[in-house]
């Protein structure tokens, strides 16, 4: 599932109006999600005041700091090497996110979209093969990414006879509104688990352990003890 937002206009111009490099408009494409994922906004200024009438609009690099510590690569780079691969089974990856945005390039143009008027599709948590040719911290891991990227033979990931058979007390949140996790597909999944217990909300979305963690965890824990409604 792809979710899609509307962005202000001066946002999807930050390349035109001196972003730092090429390499970081993708990136900025990304980086929105942390407004949206979150149920806490974490967004800052972008631009400077203009203190001097007819003064160049500038970027601000307060914003561009936190912009650059958003993009945790330098110290999680596993994140980024085994992104993709930890979902395959049977099957390479074969770089699919990029796979996906080159056979539907328009779509995730946010320059374009925004001049057209229509929604900005953006790539979320996607790896992508330049980052590890842009990326300072990813550029050490740039051929395993591809090796990886590359391997065919994963093992299943799930036994599903042993989840059709689960006797383990099990509770789980499912986010109605989670952009990351497709609702249809985590109910899909769930259905295959003997005995779940699902809490279905709209309360939280994806980063609900981030953002409530106590209240999230008490009522999954509430369900398995009797304390709290299992529907």
């Amino acid at each position: 599932m792809c979710k899609h937002y509307f962005i202000p206009k001066e946002l999807a111009t930050l390349y035109s109006s001196g972003f730092p490099s090429p390499f970081l408009l993708p990136l900025f494409i990304i980086f929105p999600l942390a407004l949206f994922v979150s149920t806490t906004c974490r967004f800052e200024r972008v631009w400077d005041p203009v203190i001097v009438p007819g003064f160049c609009k500038q970027i601000s690099y307060y914003f561009l700091n936190a912009f650059e510590n958003w993009l945790d690569f330098d110290t999680n780079p596993l994140y980024a090497l085994l992104h993709e691969s930890i979902y395959c089974q049977g099957d390479s990856s074969r770089w699919s996110a990029q796979r996906i945005r080159t056979e539907n390039g328009s779509k995730f143009d946010a320059i374009r979209a925004v001049k057209e008027g229509r929604p900005v599709f953006f790539t979320g948590e996607m790896v992508f093969p330049w980052m590890f040719e842009e990326v300072h911290a990813l550029r050490k891991f740039k051929d395993a990414a591809h090796l990886l990227a590359e391997k065919k033979d994963w093992p299943p990931l799930y036994d599903i006879a042993v989840l059709n058979n689960n006797k383990v007390p099990v509770a789980a949140a499912v986010y109605y509104e989670d952009m990351y996790a497709n609702f249809k597909l985590a109910m899909e999944t769930a259905s295959q688990i003997a005995g779940i217990r699902l809490w279905i909300t709209n309360e939280y979305m994806h980063s609900g352990l981030r953002d409530g963690g106590g209240q999230v965890l008490d009522h999954l824990l509430g369900m398995l003890n009797g304390r709290k409604p299992l529907f």
